[in-house]
């Protein structure tokens, strides 16, 4: 007999809350490939310019990283992609307001810059 999946419930306060947290991260920390990856470049670098740079872009990483702040003032266009079960329900609220809930969160506590404001396809 086959194995009966079981319907899954996901509160939509909850994906707004995951959603902050997940942007949040994203616009205060980059991944470690990324980092080493800039301090290795910094560290061939051989123009005075380029070194310049280089220190600028470091320094910001490593006071955004400590104080959580934003890793660039323009953190671009929210982008969320969501993978749901079949047999996932989103409830109490729709899963379009819920990530959109986060996202809002994300700019308002996180001193993002608020620069698109609703979907630019309407």
């Amino acid at each position: 007999m086959p194995k009966m999946e079981k319907i899954r419930y996901i509160d939509a306060a909850s994906v707004a809350e995951e959603v902050e947290k997940l942007f949040l991260s994203a616009v205060t920390v980059l991944p470690e490939f990324a980092s080493d990856a800039l301090r290795r470049a910094a560290a061939r670098e051989t123009s005075e310019t380029g070194k310049k740079i280089f220190e600028t872009l470091n320094d910001n990483l490593d006071a955004a990283g400590s104080l959580g702040v934003p890793i660039c003032q323009d953190t671009g266009m929210a982008v969320v992609f969501a993978d749901v079960g079949r047999l996932t329900h989103i409830s109490g609220g729709t899963l379009e307001d819920a990530v959109n809930e986060g996202v809002r969160r994300a700019y308002a506590g996180g001193a993002l810059r608020l620069s698109v404001v609703d979907d630019p396809i309407y």
